[in-house]
Protein backbone atom coordinates (compact mmCIF):
# COMPACT_ATOMS: atom_id res chain seq x y z
CA UNK A 1 0.00 0.00 0.00
CA UNK A 2 3.17 2.15 0.47
CA UNK A 3 4.55 3.88 -2.61
CA UNK A 4 6.30 2.20 -5.49
CA UNK A 5 9.34 3.89 -4.99
CA UNK A 6 9.61 2.85 -1.39
CA UNK A 7 8.51 -0.44 -1.89
CA UNK A 8 11.61 -0.85 -3.81
CA UNK A 9 13.71 0.60 -1.25
CA UNK A 10 12.89 -1.72 1.13
CA UNK A 11 13.03 -4.58 -0.92
CA UNK A 12 16.31 -3.46 -2.30
CA UNK A 13 17.69 -3.03 1.42
CA UNK A 14 17.64 -6.58 2.01
CA UNK A 15 18.79 -8.01 -1.40
CA UNK A 16 22.46 -8.42 -0.08
CA UNK A 17 21.11 -10.33 2.57
CA UNK A 18 19.52 -12.82 0.59
CA UNK A 19 22.36 -13.28 -1.52
CA UNK A 20 24.85 -14.27 0.99
CA UNK A 21 22.27 -16.81 2.31
CA UNK A 22 22.08 -15.14 5.47
CA UNK A 23 17.94 -15.08 4.77
CA UNK A 24 15.89 -17.12 2.63
CA UNK A 25 13.47 -14.65 1.75
CA UNK A 26 10.82 -12.05 2.67
CA UNK A 27 7.75 -12.11 4.00
CA UNK A 28 5.00 -9.18 3.80
CA UNK A 29 1.74 -7.94 4.71
CA UNK A 30 -0.66 -6.00 2.98
CA UNK A 31 -4.24 -4.98 2.50
CA UNK A 32 -6.46 -7.15 0.04
CA UNK A 33 -7.21 -4.11 -1.90
CA UNK A 34 -3.45 -3.56 -2.65
CA UNK A 35 -2.96 -6.58 -4.57
CA UNK A 36 -2.57 -7.50 -8.44
CA UNK A 37 -0.73 -9.09 -10.72
CA UNK A 38 1.66 -6.48 -11.63
CA UNK A 39 2.67 -5.96 -7.69
CA UNK A 40 2.97 -9.66 -6.80
CA UNK A 41 5.42 -10.12 -9.75
CA UNK A 42 7.58 -7.18 -8.71
CA UNK A 43 7.43 -8.60 -5.48
CA UNK A 44 8.63 -12.01 -6.54
CA UNK A 45 11.51 -10.24 -8.69
CA UNK A 46 12.86 -9.22 -4.89
CA UNK A 47 12.40 -12.70 -4.11
CA UNK A 48 8.89 -12.26 -1.68
CA UNK A 49 8.23 -15.59 -0.84
CA UNK A 50 5.30 -14.90 1.51
CA UNK A 51 2.09 -12.83 0.96
CA UNK A 52 -0.09 -12.03 4.19
CA UNK A 53 -3.51 -10.96 3.74
CA UNK A 54 -5.42 -8.91 6.63
CA UNK A 55 -8.50 -9.98 5.18
CA UNK A 56 -10.15 -10.07 8.95
CA UNK A 57 -13.77 -11.12 7.81
CA UNK A 58 -15.58 -12.84 4.70
CA UNK A 59 -18.62 -10.67 5.67
CA UNK A 60 -19.53 -7.06 3.49
CA UNK A 61 -21.44 -6.11 6.61
CA UNK A 62 -18.69 -7.06 9.74
CA UNK A 63 -16.23 -5.07 6.75
CA UNK A 64 -18.35 -1.88 6.16
CA UNK A 65 -19.01 -2.03 10.27
CA UNK A 66 -15.63 -1.90 10.84
CA UNK A 67 -14.20 0.08 8.56
CA UNK A 68 -12.29 -2.04 6.43
CA UNK A 69 -12.41 -0.33 3.40
CA UNK A 70 -12.36 -3.65 1.31
CA UNK A 71 -15.21 -6.00 0.17
CA UNK A 72 -14.80 -9.96 0.74
CA UNK A 73 -14.93 -10.21 -3.33
CA UNK A 74 -11.99 -8.16 -3.20
CA UNK A 75 -10.57 -10.68 -0.46
CA UNK A 76 -11.36 -14.08 -2.42
CA UNK A 77 -9.73 -12.28 -5.72
CA UNK A 78 -7.00 -11.17 -3.50
CA UNK A 79 -6.02 -14.16 -1.80
CA UNK A 80 -6.33 -16.09 -5.69
CA UNK A 81 -3.89 -14.07 -7.33
CA UNK A 82 -1.70 -14.49 -4.62
CA UNK A 83 -1.99 -18.65 -5.02
CA UNK A 84 -1.86 -18.48 -8.84
CA UNK A 85 1.53 -16.34 -8.44
CA UNK A 86 3.18 -19.50 -6.54
CA UNK A 87 3.66 -17.08 -3.58
CA UNK A 88 2.65 -18.41 0.00
CA UNK A 89 -0.06 -17.43 1.60
CA UNK A 90 -1.38 -16.74 5.06
CA UNK A 91 -4.92 -15.13 5.54
CA UNK A 92 -5.32 -13.35 9.01
CA UNK A 93 -8.84 -13.03 10.10
CA UNK A 94 -10.35 -11.72 13.36
CA UNK A 95 -13.01 -12.84 15.33
CA UNK A 96 -15.35 -10.12 17.16
CA UNK A 97 -15.35 -7.18 15.03
CA UNK A 98 -18.14 -4.78 14.90
CA UNK A 99 -21.75 -6.66 13.37
CA UNK A 100 -19.82 -9.98 14.13
CA UNK A 101 -20.96 -13.14 15.34
CA UNK A 102 -20.20 -16.89 16.02
CA UNK A 103 -21.50 -17.88 12.92
CA UNK A 104 -19.98 -15.20 10.55
CA UNK A 105 -16.83 -15.93 11.98
CA UNK A 106 -17.51 -19.99 11.30
CA UNK A 107 -18.63 -18.77 7.86
CA UNK A 108 -15.35 -16.60 7.75
CA UNK A 109 -13.12 -19.50 8.50
CA UNK A 110 -14.62 -21.89 6.05
CA UNK A 111 -14.43 -19.59 2.99
CA UNK A 112 -10.73 -19.16 4.13
CA UNK A 113 -10.48 -22.50 4.35
CA UNK A 114 -11.61 -23.08 0.36
CA UNK A 115 -9.29 -20.50 -0.84
CA UNK A 116 -6.54 -23.53 0.49
CA UNK A 117 -4.08 -20.77 1.87
CA UNK A 118 -0.77 -22.04 3.51
CA UNK A 119 -1.12 -20.88 7.12
CA UNK A 120 -3.77 -18.71 8.90
CA UNK A 121 -3.49 -16.57 12.01
CA UNK A 122 -6.71 -15.80 14.14
CA UNK A 123 -6.99 -12.71 16.17
CA UNK A 124 -10.10 -11.72 18.56
CA UNK A 125 -10.45 -8.13 19.20
CA UNK A 126 -8.78 -6.97 22.00
CA UNK A 127 -9.97 -3.00 22.13
CA UNK A 128 -6.95 -0.76 21.62
CA UNK A 129 -6.72 2.64 23.77
CA UNK A 130 -7.11 5.54 21.41
CA UNK A 131 -8.14 3.94 18.53
CA UNK A 132 -11.68 4.53 16.69
CA UNK A 133 -12.96 0.86 17.92
CA UNK A 134 -12.13 2.28 21.53
CA UNK A 135 -14.57 5.31 20.91
CA UNK A 136 -17.09 3.18 19.50
CA UNK A 137 -16.78 1.07 22.77
CA UNK A 138 -16.97 3.83 25.32
CA UNK A 139 -20.03 5.54 23.80
CA UNK A 140 -21.49 1.84 23.98
CA UNK A 141 -21.68 1.02 19.58
CA UNK A 142 -19.82 -1.57 20.29
CA UNK A 143 -19.47 -4.53 22.72
CA UNK A 144 -16.28 -6.98 22.15
CA UNK A 145 -15.98 -10.68 22.57
CA UNK A 146 -14.98 -11.55 26.34
CA UNK A 147 -12.06 -14.18 26.89
CA UNK A 148 -14.44 -16.96 27.38
CA UNK A 149 -16.69 -16.05 24.12
CA UNK A 150 -13.14 -15.82 22.38
CA UNK A 151 -12.08 -18.97 23.32
CA UNK A 152 -15.10 -20.93 22.11
CA UNK A 153 -15.40 -18.67 18.70
CA UNK A 154 -11.92 -19.36 18.07
CA UNK A 155 -12.08 -22.96 18.78
CA UNK A 156 -15.03 -23.08 16.25
CA UNK A 157 -12.78 -21.28 14.08
CA UNK A 158 -9.68 -23.67 14.88
CA UNK A 159 -12.12 -26.63 14.29
CA UNK A 160 -12.54 -25.65 10.55
CA UNK A 161 -8.46 -25.56 10.08
CA UNK A 162 -8.17 -28.78 11.56
CA UNK A 163 -10.56 -30.39 9.40
CA UNK A 164 -8.99 -28.63 6.36
CA UNK A 165 -5.40 -29.65 7.39
CA UNK A 166 -4.44 -25.99 7.38
CA UNK A 167 -1.99 -24.39 10.16
CA UNK A 168 -3.11 -21.79 12.44
CA UNK A 169 0.21 -20.53 13.27
CA UNK A 170 -1.41 -17.73 15.73
CA UNK A 171 -4.18 -17.21 17.90
CA UNK A 172 -4.59 -14.07 19.77
CA UNK A 173 -1.92 -11.08 19.83
CA UNK A 174 1.73 -11.34 20.66
CA UNK A 175 1.78 -10.62 24.53
CA UNK A 176 3.97 -7.28 25.37
CA UNK A 177 4.23 -4.91 28.33
CA UNK A 178 3.01 -2.35 26.44
CA UNK A 179 0.16 -3.87 24.63
CA UNK A 180 -1.11 -4.99 28.52
CA UNK A 181 -1.10 -1.40 29.13
CA UNK A 182 -3.30 -0.15 25.92
CA UNK A 183 -5.56 -2.83 25.76
CA UNK A 184 -8.80 -1.35 27.58
CA UNK A 185 -11.33 -4.39 26.60
CA UNK A 186 -11.64 -7.49 24.87
CA UNK A 187 -10.44 -11.12 24.21
CA UNK A 188 -6.40 -10.11 25.18
CA UNK A 189 -5.03 -13.15 27.11
CA UNK A 190 -0.86 -13.59 26.84
CA UNK A 191 -1.82 -17.21 26.87
CA UNK A 192 -4.91 -16.84 24.59
CA UNK A 193 -3.57 -19.64 21.51
CA UNK A 194 -3.22 -22.28 24.77
CA UNK A 195 -6.66 -21.36 25.79
CA UNK A 196 -8.47 -22.20 22.59
CA UNK A 197 -6.10 -25.80 21.66
CA UNK A 198 -6.73 -26.47 25.29
CA UNK A 199 -10.68 -26.14 24.07
CA UNK A 200 -10.80 -28.25 21.56
CA UNK A 201 -9.28 -31.04 23.54
CA UNK A 202 -11.74 -30.70 25.91
CA UNK A 203 -14.74 -30.90 23.51
CA UNK A 204 -12.75 -34.20 22.10
CA UNK A 205 -12.25 -35.86 25.08
CA UNK A 206 -15.68 -35.23 26.58
CA UNK A 207 -16.60 -36.67 22.54
CA UNK A 208 -14.26 -39.70 23.59
CA UNK A 209 -15.82 -39.96 27.05
CA UNK A 210 -19.73 -40.13 26.04
CA UNK A 211 -18.89 -43.11 23.47
CA UNK A 212 -17.71 -45.45 27.41
CA UNK A 213 -20.01 -46.32 29.89
CA UNK A 214 -18.87 -44.74 32.74
CA UNK A 215 -19.74 -45.51 36.52
CA UNK A 216 -19.33 -42.95 39.35
CA UNK A 217 -16.20 -43.15 41.11
CA UNK A 218 -14.01 -44.55 37.63
CA UNK A 219 -10.83 -43.91 36.87
CA UNK A 220 -10.16 -42.52 33.22
CA UNK A 221 -7.34 -42.44 30.89
CA UNK A 222 -6.83 -39.86 27.88
CA UNK A 223 -3.89 -40.85 25.27
CA UNK A 224 -2.74 -38.43 22.62
CA UNK A 225 0.00 -37.79 20.86
CA UNK A 226 2.94 -36.92 23.47
CA UNK A 227 3.33 -32.76 22.54
CA UNK A 228 -0.40 -32.11 23.63
CA UNK A 229 -0.64 -33.70 27.22
CA UNK A 230 -0.55 -30.28 28.71
CA UNK A 231 -3.12 -28.94 26.30
CA UNK A 232 -5.55 -31.90 27.25
CA UNK A 233 -5.18 -30.75 30.93
CA UNK A 234 -6.03 -27.49 30.03
CA UNK A 235 -4.95 -23.93 31.48
CA UNK A 236 -3.84 -24.50 34.87
CA UNK A 237 -5.40 -28.38 34.91
CA UNK A 238 -9.08 -26.88 34.06
CA UNK A 239 -9.49 -29.46 31.50
CA UNK A 240 -9.02 -31.96 34.09
CA UNK A 241 -10.98 -30.51 36.53
CA UNK A 242 -14.31 -30.35 34.49
CA UNK A 243 -14.07 -33.49 33.18
CA UNK A 244 -13.07 -35.11 36.80
CA UNK A 245 -16.99 -33.41 37.61
CA UNK A 246 -18.72 -34.10 34.53
CA UNK A 247 -18.27 -37.61 34.50
CA UNK A 248 -18.22 -38.53 38.77
CA UNK A 249 -14.50 -39.87 37.99
CA UNK A 250 -12.27 -40.16 41.17
CA UNK A 251 -9.06 -39.52 38.50
CA UNK A 252 -8.13 -38.64 35.02
CA UNK A 253 -4.61 -39.39 33.71
CA UNK A 254 -3.27 -38.12 30.40
CA UNK A 255 -0.82 -40.12 28.79
CA UNK A 256 1.28 -39.92 25.44
CA UNK A 257 0.58 -42.29 22.58
CA UNK A 258 0.70 -43.31 19.40
CA UNK A 259 -2.19 -41.53 18.02
CA UNK A 260 -2.85 -39.13 15.24
CA UNK A 261 -3.00 -35.37 16.08
CA UNK A 262 -5.87 -33.69 17.76
CA UNK A 263 -7.19 -37.15 18.43
CA UNK A 264 -7.68 -38.76 21.76
CA UNK A 265 -8.59 -42.37 22.78
CA UNK A 266 -10.39 -42.83 26.17
CA UNK A 267 -10.12 -46.02 28.30
CA UNK A 268 -12.07 -46.87 32.12
CA UNK A 269 -8.68 -47.89 34.21
CA UNK A 270 -9.65 -51.27 35.24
Amino acid sequence: GIPEHEQNAYLCAVQDYIRDGRISGVRVSTRPDFIDESILDRLKSYHVQTVELGIQSFDDAVLLASGRGHTAEQARSAARCVKESHLELIIQLMAGLPGDSRSLCSMSASTAAQLEPDGVRIYPVAVIGDTALADMYSCGKYTPLDIESAVDVSADMLEIFIKHDIPVIRIGLNPSDELEGSVLAGAYHPALGELVRSRVYLRRARKALDELDIRPGASATLKVTAKPVRLVYGHQSLNRKILTQEYSLSSLRVLPGDIPQWQIQASIDS
